[in-house]
């Protein structure tokens, strides 16, 4: 009989067998095709996507798996009906696995951990990297028992420190129910760091220095001003009646007819110093004479003339009847003559030259006689030695620099230290580079300012819904209806958007800017103006950064429109822990470097109320690189660009680099450096699969040589052998049973690494490594191209449905 092709099939046949997305066998008795049901979770495009023997579905998408993508794939959840699936998301340090409910979504909790993730601490706990234990604060030092949930940092009182809030911070003693009381060391007499003893509140004084808080100087010592310690008194030990003097003047207690700051010569009308103090001169018989100090005879006194001393010689003035006259001494080159003003002394000047005796530069110059013009540099210099635009100097023409300036005009940043600029009482900002090295530049960087959407809150009845964030009431994201307006000065706080916080180090020097206002919309009043009364009660705006920096700013004065402008540099914010020492460059820096809250004052109105609070026009400065296409944003003056050491990125060197992740050791909240809080750079450990990783989590990135997992310590599905031992060839190809003959997708090593297991043969193929067909299929797949196919034998014309077929069961390891 003539053989023949069907050329007009129906739709889901192929010849002898199921059309693409139909599955069946239509050379069985009453076999026919059907459409493959994979819950319309594939690609109707793509060619394949169900096995046509048995309709399992081989190609889902959405995040689909099963027979027929009628569940969401490991590790997803949702509803695969209406294409929902998506990642579980697990904490992971929270979560058992990373495996969640598939209905809810809900992850299995360690204990301690709670929400749908596992990415909370439960109430009471904290420090969601180390299992959230209790938070265990203090009670004496901290508001109350809850810490926060991703630190476990408690709330301290103020002047104490510590993550349980259980000690005094530096500068702080007397631990106690009202926190730590301030040292009150004296600026001058104690060490730099203002320390005391914890317990009984006594510093550290400088040498020669004495007094619970280093106030006065020892017996024998005055000057506690001087910064250094206190000087000897060095009272003459003849004039003097022992070694102490004045303490702040230095003035010894002299004997009967002595004078001088160290009692070393006679007073007036005194004469012959010695172990007695000075004798009394007897009476001079000639008007106007006085004794001398040594011999004891009459004399006139200094530069006087006439028969009773009673007229100041020739370019003498300051007549006084017992120390005589002073001398003129004026300039023979700066002053027209010998002569002064009887009076006061002044001499007669030239144009170009001032003083008492004409023997200076006028204001500006230098170098007496010649007068050349110093030329300071406004930005650099003292302006305590600038008037009208121009500044004095010394005789050599060098201006009296600010402090972190250098050069004769003043006019160089000194090696550690950036950005010269009139408006900074340094003169330059000092390098941080937060203490990786102490050489940096002004960075190249623009300003560039971020915006938030403006918000608006309608308080009415009944319900209260905002939170208690670091001793704050916040405002929450929503609703937008509050109940009535706060009762009470106790302000409300508008939290900032994330898009706000993080790494703001490229803020410093920058400005926040928002506008608040408070309405009365049922009595029609506007822009409610702030009670000045209670305006300084409470902060303007709250910063929180790096778990337990808390810095505040107060406005000076209260700005009738709401409009504020803000700097973001320490001079203008207060530690609330550590109110009585002044904010340091490197405190606010380290506080940008992981912002983790701006809290914005709300309400200030009390006892005025209104019913709608709204803030508006929020942006903040950031520095970016300039846009070629924009050139007109002004360049970010103080934000510095350091040269990092190895390890260290990011324009201040707070970043790790990369192949680096950001390590802290186990206790870093209760190390009292700060920078502790930052961290610093540790190796990425990849197990030598990769150079890189995340910086911040230390989970590596772009795995190589066929391994996976956050340190590359797997191997990937379809390889096997040990990760850990590194190396290109620490994971091999499954050979399911040939490495480019392989019918598993997966393997499992077994005998510690040594041997393995095929563990997903594919339809058709048996074996330790599908090494054989199964019964019912035939061929050899022990050789390159070699595959198991169906015997298909014909139903009528074979006696069953099993066929010949080659069996090679071997397999070793090399």
């Amino acid at each position: 009989e003539d053989a023949y092709v069907c050329t007009a099939c129906e739709l889901g046949y192929d010849g002898n067998n199921c059309a693409d997305g139909f599955f069946g066998n239509p050379l069985e008795k009453n076999g026919t095709c059907k459409p493959c049901d994979c819950n319309d979770n594939i690609d109707p495009m793509t060619i394949g996507n169900c096995d046509r023997k048995t309709g399992k579905c081989l190609k889902c998408i959405y995040n689909t798996a099963g027979d027929h993508c009628e569940e969401c794939k490991e590790n997803h959840w949702g509803n695969p009906k209406d294409k929902s699936c998506r990642p579980c998301r697990c904490h992971p340090k929270g979560a058992h696995s990373a495996t969640c409910n598939k209905s809810t979504g809900i992850c299995d909790c360690h204990d301690n951990y709670i929400g749908m993730q596992c990415s909370r601490c439960k109430e009471g706990h904290g420090d969601i990297e180390n299992m959230c234990p209790a938070c265990n604060c203090n009670m004496t030092g901290s508001f109350n028992s809850e810490c926060d949930e991703v630190s476990g940092q408690c709330a301290c009182k103020t002047g104490v420190f510590g993550k349980q809030c259980d000690m005094c911070r530096a500068g702080y003693f007397n631990f106690g129910d009202d926190g730590c009381q301030f040292c009150h060391c004296n600026t001058f007499g104690a060490i730099d760091d203002g320390r005391c003893d914890n317990i009984t509140g006594k510093c550290e004084c400088r040498k020669n220095v004495d007094g619970i808080m280093c106030e006065k100087c020892v017996d024998g010592y005055f000057n506690i001003t001087s910064g250094q310690g206190c000087q000897v008194c060095d009272c003459d030990l003849l004039g003097s009646e022992g070694i102490q003097c004045d303490a702040h003047t230095g003035q010894c207690v002299c004997k009967p007819g002595v004078t001088g700051l160290k009692c070393d010569k006679c007073a007036p009308n005194y004469f012959g110093l010695d172990l007695n103090g000075c004798k009394e001169c007897r009476i001079c018989p000639a008007p106007g004479h006085i004794c001398d100090s040594i011999t004891g005879e009459c004399i006139c006194p200094p530069n006087t003339v006439g028969e009773m001393c009673e007229n100041c010689s020739k370019n003498a003035w300051n007549y006084d009847p017992l120390n005589g006259c002073t001398l003129c001494d004026c300039s023979g080159i700066g002053a027209d003559g010998p002569n002064c003003n009887p009076e006061n002394g002044q001499c007669h000047c030239q144009i170009g030259f001032v003083g008492l005796k004409c023997d200076r530069c006028i204001h500006g110059h230098f170098n007496f006689p010649l007068c050349k013009p110093c030329k300071c540099d406004l930005s650099g210099t003292d302006p305590i030695t600038c008037k009208n635009g121009a500044c004095s100097c010394d005789e050599k023409g060098q201006c009296k620099c600010k402090k972190n300036v250098v050069g004769l005009k003043c006019d160089r940043c000194d090696a550690y230290s950036f950005s010269l600029e009139e408006s900074n009482a340094f003169g330059c900002t000092d390098c941080f580079c937060f203490n990786r090295t102490n050489f940096c530049v002004q960075s190249s960087l623009v300003w560039q300012r971020i915006y938030a959407p403006d918000r608006q809150v309608i308080f009415s009845e009944p319900w209260t819904y905002y939170t208690r964030k670091h001793n704050l009431n916040v405002l929450k994201e929503y609703p937008l209806v509050y109940n009535s307006y706060p009762t009470d000065i106790t302000p409300l706080y508008w939290p900032l958007p994330p898009s706000f916080l993080g790494d703001r180090t490229a803020s410093y020097n920058g400005f926040i800017r928002f506008t608040i206002k408070n309405d009365d919309n049922y009595r029609g009043i506007t822009n409610l103006a702030p009670d000045p009364q209670h305006f300084r009660f409470f902060p303007q705006v709250v910063l929180v950064g790096n778990h337990r920096i808390i810095l505040e700013h107060t406005p000076n004065e209260v700005n009738e429109l709401g409009r504020y402008r803000i700097r973001l540099h320490e001079s203008q914010w207060r530690s609330r822990l550590s109110p009585d020492v002044p904010v340091t460059r490197k405190q606010l820096m380290i506080a940008l470097q992981n912002l983790q809250g701006i809290y914005v004052r709300a309400t200030y109105n009390y006892p005025t109320t209104g019913d709608t609070a709204s803030i508006n026009d929020i942006g903040i400065d950031v520095a970016v690189w300039e846009n070629t296409t924009d050139t007109s944003n002004s360049v970010a003056i103080g934000v510095e660009q350091c040269e990092c050491p190895q390890g260290y990125a990011g324009n201040s060197c707070q970043d790790p680099a990369e192949g680096y992740c950001r390590k802290r050791q186990p206790d870093f909240l209760n190390s009292p450096d700060d920078l502790a809080l930052v961290g610093g750079p540790q190796l990425c450990a990849c197990n030598g699969h990769s150079t890189t990783c995340e910086a911040e989590t230390c989970r590596c990135t772009n795995c190589e040589h066929n391994t996976y997992g956050d340190y590359c310590q797997l191997c990937k599905p379809g390889y096997h052998g040990d990760a850990l031992i590194g190396g290109a060839n620490a994971c091999t190809k499954c050979a399911c049973p040939l490495p480019d003959n392989s019918f598993s997708d997966t393997c499992f090593a077994v005998d510690h690494g040594r041997g393995y297991m095929c563990d997903a043969c594919k339809l058709g193929y048996t074996g330790l490594y599908c090494e054989n067909c199964l019964t019912g299929y035939y061929g050899n797949p022990n050789i390159s191209g070699g595959m198991c196919q169906e015997c298909a034998c014909h139903q009528y014309g074979s006696v069953h449905g099993i066929c010949d077929q080659a069996s090679f069961r071997y397999h070793f390891f090399l």
